[in-house]
């Protein structure tokens, strides 16, 4: 008797509760019908846990309109701090020269230049693009939600707005090709060029050979393993600095020709906008022309193995009399060393 009366009790509990449920849950802002609900659920099933559990239910669908609005602020805020910084980068120097090490490195060569400024203009369609998706958005939340009245609309397809949408995409594409691709095709014009270089990376040093030159030596990492092993503190430019550097002249298009002799490489230096990666028994070349005097800084990109995070690259660019006069020196020294 007890059996039955409890399959009875149970079988009441899942129609009512999920008549409940029915009725209620599409009603996500008018919760208190479902608080109203409750009594007659506790009466029909005598079950005061179902209610509990009701009970439980009712509260996230009392905060939903709540979320609604949460999302709709986090939207508008999302957007007043993306202008915000966008707007403070572009008509401020000092802001913009502040978030600039955060940024793409503009370099010291004609090529790093255009390709920043390329960047940059990629960077702009996307914030238009950004401020056009997220406004649209906010529209949406704030003026088409339920609680104002809104009711949705009910096409299935609109052949105008699918041709929009193929259309604005396929001409904001075609916009940003064109001067990607007059970059793209000036970075790999290696023609009339001054000089040329060989590079060839190994495990885990690069080779560079002065083409029609007699000079060539292998560029090697000579930051202590004291610092590598964490005996001694960390230099400025740890694991950043070699013993023999890559020499070349200011305002000279220098050739650069990349090789391996072992496994894949890639020979990388921001400030230059070169990365190539030095294949072996094939021959990649990128070029540059640095116009200021210093020292830049690379490594290697490619995983080579487990020395790959010790093999930098050191570019020193001079003068086109201090490069001559460096040429002849290291030229009588290398055939002197054999190196």
């Amino acid at each position: 008797m007890n059996n039955t009366t409890e399959v009875s009790v149970d079988r009441k509990m899942s129609v009512s509760f999920i008549k409940l449920l029915g009725r209620n849950c599409h009603s996500f802002c008018s919760p208190s019908r479902l608080l109203t609900a409750l009594p007659r659920v506790r009466a029909n099933c005598n079950c005061r846990s179902l209610c509990l559990l009701a009970r439980s239910l009712a509260s996230p669908l009392a905060t939903s309109l709540t979320l609604t609005r949460s999302l709709a602020l986090a939207t508008s805020l999302t957007l007043a701090t993306s202008l915000t910084l966008t707007l403070a980068c572009l008509f401020t120097a000092p802001a913009y020269a502040e978030l600039q090490p955060y940024n793409m490195p503009i370099g010291v060569t004609e090529i790093s230049q255009k390709v920043f400024d390329l960047h940059m203009l990629i960077y702009w369609i996307c914030v238009a693009i950004g401020v056009i998706v997220y406004g649209a958005m906010l529209v949406a939340i704030v003026k088409h939600r339920k609680s104002v009245g809104h009711r949705a609309a009910t096409f299935r397809e609109s052949t105008t707005a699918e041709i929009a949408w193929t259309l604005i995409p396929l001409v904001i594409l075609i916009g940003m090709a064109i001067p990607s691709s007059r970059v793209l095709i000036e970075m790999e014009n290696t023609s009339e060029a001054d000089m040329a270089v060989k590079v060839t990376g190994y495990q885990w040093l690069w080779h560079y050979d002065y083409i029609g030159e007699d000079v060539s030596f292998y560029s090697r990492l000579t930051t202590p393993q004291d610092q590598i092993h964490n005996r001694a503190d960390k230099s400025e430019h740890y694991l950043l600095e070699v013993d023999r550097a890559l020499v070349l002249p200011t305002g000279k298009k220098v050739r650069l020709l990349f090789t391996a002799n072992d496994v894949l490489h890639s020979w990388w230096v921001p400030d230059l906008s070169v990365k190539k990666d030095a294949i072996p028994g094939f021959i990649n070349e990128s070029w540059t022309r640095i116009e200021k005097p210093g020292i830049y800084r690379g490594q290697c990109t490619e995983l080579c193995g487990r020395g790959h995070g010790f093999m930098p690259i050191v570019v020193r660019a001079v003068e086109p009399e201090e490069y001559a006069q460096w040429i002849a020196e290291h030229s009588q020294r290398d055939l002197a060393t054999g190196d």
